[in-house]
């Protein structure tokens, strides 16, 4: 279904509450991570925006384009994690080179120096949080999620375009710093089996996590990693909003998630992860790394990797 048709899910009080400002703990960024549809109208022709939509496999919607081009806020360009990525892997949207990034995000005519605004057609922060993500990876400072997506901007009228999009004007992108912290690898969850030095967050839906579930992509193993704690990437939000911090707290305690040591994030395919991630940030001020290769590659049995069921 069109997100167009979305609105109706929104329920006047749940929009209200977008509008509310919070104080928030940043580390690189000079701008918030999440902003407001308001927000974003005031300051429209001062900030890129970006679509960064995607459908997880079992949505079974993989033409995302298509609703770009009908429906966008005006000036938005398409970030399509599947085509700016690392190619010489098998794995899905794995972060790109800082070359290829540089690249890519240049001929969608950003700059370092710009306020760039994600966000998705349905207000699920996927793959908004994955892009957010990325861009502070590459170092870029003015990076922000829109709260509640595309659904939040129309149900407060404001407009929109539609139609193919002229091609934007290219710019020159330089990458500051490569944030090797935000990001990991099979090696460091291989060794965390042993050591414990950080928490593994599973973002993927509870009934994957059991093993009671197969994975959406064939061939994989059903079940979790090793001493993974389940924190779903949609039960951290609701009406288009990431819960605020004490409702955070609350579920991440139920879930058994140690605050105190470092968090890792991962889900499938490290899309969903990002969402977690930026709840984290954007609530509590805790930033994370997150498992770029997530369960694709932990799961596939090549790689002989321990996986529980429960």
């Amino acid at each position: 279904m069109f997100v167009c048709s979305f609105v109706a899910t929104f329920s006047r009080s749940s929009i209200k509450s977008l509008y509310k400002h919070s104080t928030f703990k940043r580390t690189m960024s000079s701008a918030p991570p999440i902003v407001t549809p308001a927000w974003l109208f005031e300051n429209l022709k001062s900030v890129k925006v970006v679509d960064s939509s995607w459908y997880v496999p079992m949505e079974k919607r993989s033409q995302v384009k298509p609703e770009f081009i009908r429906c966008r806020i005006p000036g938005a360009v398409f970030f399509h994690i599947d085509e700016i990525c690392d190619r010489n892997t098998h794995l899905p949207h794995n972060l790109p080179t800082p070359a290829e990034f540089e690249k890519a995000v240049g001929e969608l005519g950003i700059k370092e120096t710009d306020h760039v605004i994600t966000y998705d057609q349905e207000g699920k922060y996927v793959a908004s949080a994955r892009v957010w993500w990325t861009f502070r990876v590459f170092g870029h400072k003015n990076i922000s999620v829109l709260e509640g997506g595309l659904p939040a901007w129309l149900a407060n009228s404001f407009p929109i375009e539609s139609g193919e999009r002229a091609p934007p004007i290219p710019a020159k992108y330089i990458h500051s710093h490569f944030h090797k912290e935000l990001v990991r690898n099979l090696e460091d969850v291989t060794k965390n089996l042993e050591t414990q030095e950080f928490e593994v967050v599973d973002a993927r839906p509870r009934d994957r996590w059991l093993g009671k579930q197969p994975e959406p992509r064939p061939g994989l193993l059903q079940g979790q990693i090793p001493h993974s704690k389940s924190v779903p990437a949609f039960e951290v939000q609701r009406d288009g909003k990431i819960f605020e911090k004490e409702e955070l707290l609350e579920k991440l305690k139920s879930s058994g998630v140690n605050l105190d040591k470092p968090i890792v994030t991962s889900c499938g395919s490290g899309v969903t992860a990002a969402i977690v991630s930026l709840a984290l940030y954007a609530r509590l001020g805790k930033d994370t790394s997150l498992y770029d290769g997530s369960f694709a590659e932990w799961g596939d049995p090549k790689n002989n990797k321990p996986v529980l069921q429960v």
